[in-house]
């Protein structure tokens, strides 16, 4: 048995800067990753859940951001130079978090970002030490462009590893319904952890331009990733490419009963590796029609070409060979109005995969009778047909129930089945306010592994304590 006592510390620098610190950090309250299904050949990106990171998280925001109500083709699940669960995270599984601090906020006409944390030993693996420093200021009413800095730094007694990365950004509205975005980022790593030669395979960068108006919806960008481009507090999704990515479409009410706004649009992508080689292109038609009660009906249909230099395996099933496949997709959506008590929602892709077929449904329901009760329940199938394989299914099942006693008690429960791995996911939750600011947690995470050699569980119950006292 064990006992710990951690703490933090808000203090108001001034009216708009604060400073936050934390000592033997504990999360052991936050909700499971939700798990999702990766039928690519990338890393999945699993968003920040910790209340300390996501607190004033967007004054560190860097990478490939996207405008409300703009396509641009990627998102900050593609890339982004500071990813916060890169700190006390590895594979998914805790690293105690020694202590940290940082300071936020607006020092004149600039906004500021400096956050340092410390880890400690885990599984063999030295502490480390991460740094993060964040200036941006705005340039007249329109504009503003700013500076990111990260560093990750090995602690323990063995040789010292770092990398560094520095981005500088830009974003504009010069003028009407004009949207300029710009990024230029570059790494650098200790010779320790092999380190490349300086021939311009490290850096990033973005140019991107959007027109939005009342009938029209413009954007097309370009950016490059390097093959070396490698941001130790950062995610990528992918490197050695080059890629270019325009659509055009529109958005006007037609005089059609019940219809708030019809999307029609087409867009292209087109992805190279840095020697020019095509990898991956995809064209895609679709439309968009939202409802005048808040309900949207989704459709598209793609052409897809992918360059596999190397084979990977689908969901520990299948193997797809290395080669060039041309294929094609569909997908047709369904969301009824989040604002009434009871709404749905429903999802069919279908078409080719590679050298084979794939089918996939999504459905969604949720149901709050009162504000002071939730039910969510989603399942998703995925089946896939390759050739030479039997086909298989990766399908997740999951559902969550969030209730309120009253202001100062809640409860949550959270439980999703895998079926292709057999893996039963629970997290309970109980949640008391005893006094402001103040918690008492108690919760239950289990993962079981279903089989036929019996049940294998890891079971962890928590009770954990806060109290807030302001001076």
């Amino acid at each position: 048995s064990s006992f710990e006592i951690g703490g933090d510390l808000k203090y108001g620098l001034t009216s708009t800067l604060t400073l936050d610190l934390t000592a033997n950090t504990d999360f052991s309250q936050v909700e499971v990753d939700e798990a999702q299904v990766n039928l690519t050949r990338f890393p999945l990106f699993l968003a920040e859940q910790r209340e300390f990171f996501l607190e004033n998280s967007g004054s560190f925001t860097f990478g490939d951001v996207i405008e409300r109500g703009v396509r641009m083709g990627t998102r900050l699940s593609d890339f982004t130079l500071f990813h916060s669960r890169r700190i006390g995270l590895e594979n998914g599984q805790p690293i105690p978090i020694m202590g940290g601090g940082r300071v936020s906020g607006g020092i004149g006409s600039f906004e500021v970002g400096l956050l340092n944390m410390q880890t400690g030993t885990s599984n063999d693996s030295p502490g480390e030490n991460f740094t993060v420093a964040r200036v941006r200021r705005e340039v007249g009413a329109r504009a503003d462009m700013g500076l990111l800095v990260t560093q990750r730094m090995s602690t323990g007694d063995g040789p010292s590893e770092w990398n560094r990365a520095i981005g500088f950004d830009a974003n504009a509205r010069p003028f009407g319904g004009l949207i300029l975005n710009a990024y230029l980022a570059g790494t650098a790593e200790s010779e320790t952890t092999g380190a490349p030669a300086d021939d311009g395979s490290a850096w990033a960068g973005r140019l991107s331009a959007a027109w939005r108006d009342q009938l029209w919806d413009v954007s097309a960008q370009v950016r490059s990733i390097g093959d070396d481009f490698d941001p130790g507090v950062g995610f990528v999704r992918r490197r050695n490419i080059t890629q270019y990515y325009a659509t055009v479409g529109t958005h006007h009410t037609p005089a059609l009963p019940l219809t708030q706004e019809i999307n029609p649009y087409v867009e292209v992508d087109h992805i190279a590796d840095l020697e020019g080689r095509l990898l991956t292109r995809r064209q895609a038609v679709g439309a968009n029609w939202d409802f005048s009660d808040g309900s949207r009906l989704m459709a598209s249909a793609k052409t897809r070409m992918e360059q596999l230099d190397s084979p990977f395996l689908v969901q520990g099933e299948g193997v797809i060979a290395a080669g060039e496949y041309d294929f094609s997709e569909w997908s047709v959506g369904y969301t009824s109005s989040t604002g009434r008590p009871l709404s749905l929602g429903l999802n069919l892709t279908g078409g080719g995969y590679f050298s084979g077929d794939r089918r996939s449904r999504t459905v969604t329901a949720r149901w709050q009778p009162s504000p002071y009760l939730a039910l969510n329940a989603n399942a998703g199938f995925n089946r896939i047909e390759l050739p030479g394989t039997a086909p298989f299914n990766s399908n997740v099942f999951g559902g969550r129930v969030k209730a309120a006693l009253n202001t100062a008690l809640f409860a949550s429960a959270y439980v999703q089945y895998l079926e292709l791995t057999d893996e039963l996911v629970s997290n309970i939750r109980f949640n008391w306010i005893h006094a402001p600011l103040s918690d008492l947690f108690l919760v239950l995470t289990e993962r079981r592994t279903l089989g036929d050699d019996g049940i294998r569980s890891d079971r962890l119950i928590t009770l954990k304590a806060t109290r807030l006292l302001s001076f």
